[in-house]
């Protein structure tokens, strides 16, 4: 039998038969690299011969610890070639799937383009209908959800914002896209509102007091790391009261502060009514020049029926930030286990709450510029901010709106999140932002107190949204609620009087 002539090493244009093989001399590669595994073909260098044959088969999808490892293995130009090769990779895998989602999406559509926001509402039990009820409800769905393949089919979905931490030093926090942490650094690009420590709105709690439920504890939680020396002298901390549905404040408590010797007192006022809705402070003063705890002592206020406590104590928020911006591969390393915060505390009848039945609280921050007050940042659900808009005008717009304009101004960039980057349905997505703003800490004095029905200390409030970001593959981050904790007022641990992080 005769044996074929071998193919010329370069095709010549017109030969079409050639010009279908890979018949070319591929280039040496000058030195070792290791195997790289991406996901459609993978690729190894022959380390005998000193070049690279690539061995085309379908790869079935590849995990991304395994597309880390390989970037590791890498090191110098190749390191960056391969690395934007991955990347290159990635983004297409993505576009296909928000492609095929997209259109899937269009083909169930039933041409009107409208979407029956009741009929969706109905399936969700009536207690539930709260945020974050609703999230409640949303995550077991998602959980519930393997049966169809639904779940099993997803990967898990990218993070909805990201920070970044550095794994050589989980002491400094570096600026990036936003965060999962919370309402801490809300800010445009992960900083602090107007550059300002003091300024920045960390959490909300609002729960019943431990042994008399007659009464009920706010926390206005500011000041992350306790980046700033104090509040700031010319702001006034505003927490917000709607006690009948429409977003408009009833009821108002004004905290400002002055200094005095070498610190600071704090005087607060409850407006009720139009004066409630005044952004400059006005109602009757409850208590009055209060002392400032800047130190490890809790230096505690009574007045009329109040308690009041404001200073420096001991963070209460617990996450895995480094986790989450690893793509939720979670070690249970709380980020927050050392730091400290500056908390505004009031203990009240709940009666000053100014109703029986359910409540929406928030918090505002405002300074004076000018001799106009200003308003700067806000926050009532934990993470909404960080959590849902990532655009830096956006997300500057949003914290210094009010509560009355979250979902006429907000409400697509809401649902364009849960739908493009969470993978919701259309109609799911709709059902959840009509219960995601306004953005309201939800309450209802008359039921126990635990998220979602306000939020206590040691409520784990992310593990109800965990289930959601990654459909169903992580349901929480291995973080353990702080052990600080008191029954009794402040409520929050001693500070740790821990230097704030540097950030980069």
């Amino acid at each position: 039998m005769t044996t074929p002539p071998r193919a010329p090493r370069r095709c010549r244009p017109r030969c079409a038969a050639h010009r279908k093989q890979s018949c070319r001399r591929r280039p040496a590669v000058p030195r070792v690299v290791d195997v790289v595994l991406i996901d459609v073909l993978a690729v190894r260098v022959d380390r005998s011969a000193g070049e690279a044959r690539r061995n085309a088969g379908p790869v079935r999808h590849v995990a991304v610890d395994r597309l880390q490892r390989g970037r590791e293995r890498l090191s110098g130009r190749d390191d960056e070639r391969a690395d934007l090769r991955l990347r290159a990779e990635d983004r297409r895998r993505h576009r296909v799937r928000d492609d095929r989602a997209r259109a899937r999406r269009d083909e169930s559509d039933d041409g009107d383009g409208e979407r029956n926001e009741t009929d969706l509402l109905q399936r969700i039990p009536p207690d539930e209908r709260m945020l974050p009820g609703v999230l409640t409800h949303a995550a077991g769905r998602f959980l519930q959800s393997g049966a169809k393949g639904r779940a099993r089919r997803s990967k898990i979905a990218p993070p909805l914002v990201f920070c970044r931490c550095a794994r050589s030093n989980p002491n400094v926090i570096y600026r990036g896209q936003g965060g999962v942490m919370s309402d801490h650094l809300d800010g445009p690009n992960f900083t602090f509102p107007e550059g300002d420590p003091r300024l920045d709105v960390a959490d909300l709690y609002l729960f019943e007091q431990p042994g008399d439920p007659a009464r009920a504890v706010v926390v206005f939680d500011v000041n992350p790391f306790a980046a700033g020396p104090d509040f700031h002298p010319d702001a006034v901390y505003r927490i917000g009261v709607d006690t009948d549905g429409d977003a408009a404040d009833d009821v108002a408590f004004f905290v400002t502060f002055a200094p005095e010797g070498d610190g600071q007192v704090a005087t607060v006022r409850r407006a009720r009514g139009n004066d409630a809705r005044s952004d400059e402070p006005a109602g009757d003063v409850v208590v009055d020049k209060a002392p400032v705890s800047f130190g490890t002592e809790a230096r505690v206020t009574q007045s009329d029926g109040y308690r009041f406590f404001a200073g420096r104590r001991s963070e209460p928020f617990f996450f895995d930030i480094e986790g989450a911006t690893n793509n939720y591969q979670f070690t249970g390393t709380d980020t927050f286990l050392e730091a400290d915060i500056f908390s505004i505390i009031i203990e009240l009848p709940k009666e000053a709450l100014g109703a029986s039945g359910p409540i929406g609280v928030w918090t505002r921050t405002s300074v004076r510029r000018g001799g106009t007050l200003v308003p700067v940042d806000r926050a009532a659900q934990p993470g909404l901010t960080n959590g849902f808009i990532t655009d830096g005008d956006l997300k500057a717009q949003f914290i210094t709106d009010d509560p009355t304009n979250d979902r006429a101004r907000y409400t697509p960039s809401f649902v364009s999140q849960l739908v493009d980057v969470v993978g919701l349905a259309k109609e799911e997505a709709d059902g959840l932002v009509a219960m995601l703003l306004p953005d309201l800490l939800r309450y209802d004095p008359s039921q126990p107190s635990g998220f979602p029905n306000g939020r206590r200390l040691p409520d784990r409030t992310f593990d109800t949204a965990l289930p959601i970001i990654t459909k169903g593959a992580v349901t929480t981050d291995g973080v353990k609620e702080h052990t600080d904790y008191s029954d009794e007022f402040p409520y929050l641990g001693t500070p740790h009087m821990t230097p704030p992080p540097p950030l980069g």
